[in-house]
């Protein structure tokens, strides 16, 4: 388990009603920190789609970067994770957003 799904497993504990999460984890160059990948969405997105409370949503900035290279997934790789993981969630792109809620 990387850094990342242990700290948003960290930050969930005291999470008992269903939150909105906007993950924006990515390495931007400059004097931001960069851990072992680019960005780990998608360990971030594991921890927030396992927590035991139902009903979050989950919203993503920078589609765009969703295809596959910098350690982003593609959208397609993502929706079917989210897929895997619950299939009461939907995800659709706009404005740049990936948004992820219960239906």
């Amino acid at each position: 388990m990387g850094i990342a799904q242990k700290c948003c497993q960290t930050i969930l504990k005291g999470v008992d009603k269903p939150a909105l999460f906007w993950l924006d984890s990515k390495y931007s160059g400059g004097i931001t920190a960069k851990g072992a990948k680019e960005t780990p969405i998608c360990e971030e997105l594991q921890a927030v789609l396992s927590h035991p409370v139902e009903g979050h949503v989950v919203l993503i900035s920078d589609a765009r970067c969703f295809t596959g290279t910098n350690d982003y997934p593609t959208l397609a790789a993502l929706r079917k994770l989210v897929a895997e993981k619950s299939d009461r969630y939907t995800v659709d792109v706009a404005e740049d957003i990936i948004r992820i809620y219960a239906t």
